[in-house]
């Protein structure tokens, strides 16, 4: 049996139906408590060994929500249309606090050799001059337009999770092999980043952004950009190519190169002030 560590996509092709046989299943517990879905295919009819257990594969929880997100990238609303709404991942209300803390999700990536390296840090006052006017690009039907690449579709919940939990599994694995201490969790905190991390003296507040492609693009939110224009150490660290081991790769993106970069308004949401009749 073997315990599967992440998924690689490789060129598309074409097979024919292969012979069918039975998948046995289990959700068994390991040592550090932590569930495991075990998958194990029989020998079919045709075979000596019929019946018995032919290959095992193991999924722990971060590779089954990778899983998850490739099924339904790959079968699309086929699954959405399986998967009830509250069951669905990035779906439905937010857990209950259990007063725990968080539990990091680890997908065993191979970081070996990847190095994040922090940019120092400024005064914490960024120059007027530095920061860019944002573009006003769109259709008459008020989406973005992107004249330098056709616009992608919108990746599903399932797939969006996906590369969220990948993302953040491998630049938190990145940062911890070299030296990084998770001082804080603040996902779901609303604070403008996801994590602090701490080596020794030093401290950065570290901002996650998973990229389902390969193009440095994403997006921002209004907190975000407050604290990268007046957080010292504020940092924005990247992964492109979230899902495909073979094409991943981090990116820093200092607080200066945030604020000092293109960016597009793509919306405002009004509450309209009315006057009294």
């Amino acid at each position: 049996m073997v315990l599967i560590a992440g998924f690689t996509k490789v060129a598309s092709r074409t097979v024919r139906p292969r012979t069918t046989t039975e998948c046995n299943y289990d959700v068994i517990s390991t040592t550090d408590g932590g569930p495991i879905l075990e998958l194990a295919t029989t020998g079919s009819g045709e075979r000596t060994n019929a019946g018995r257990r032919s290959q095992t594969v193991q999924f722990n929880k971060s590779t089954a929500i990778s899983l998850l997100g490739l099924m339904e990238e790959a079968f699309g609303d086929q699954v959405h249309a399986l998967l009830p709404d509250r069951n669905r991942i990035g779906d439905g209300p937010e857990p209950a606090d259990t007063g725990q803390d968080p539990v990091a999700v680890d997908l065993n990536w191979t970081t070996n050799g990847v190095i994040i390296e922090m940019p120092t840090l400024a005064d914490g006052t960024l120059q007027a001059g530095q920061t860019v006017e944002p573009e006003y690009d769109e259709q008459s039907n008020g989406e973005m337009v992107d004249r330098d690449r056709p616009r992608q579709s919108r990746p599903t919940p399932a797939v969006a999770k996906a590369i969220e939990v990948s993302a953040v599994s491998y630049v938190t694995d990145v940062l911890e092999r070299d030296g990084w201490t998770l001082a804080r969790d603040c996902q779901a905190d609303g604070v403008g980043y996801d994590f602090e991390f701490a080596k020794g003296e030093e401290r950065r507040k570290v901002e996650v952004k998973g990229i389902r492609g390969d193009r440095l693009e994403f997006n921002v939110t209004p907190l975000e950009y407050f604290v990268a224009r007046n957080d010292p150490e504020f940092v924005l660290v990247a992964v492109t190519s979230a899902l495909d081991e073979r094409k991943r790769r981090v990116h820093v993106v200092s607080r200066e190169e945030l604020v000092g970069s293109p960016r597009r308004a793509i919306g405002y949401r009004i509450t309209p002030l009315r006057r009294e009749q």
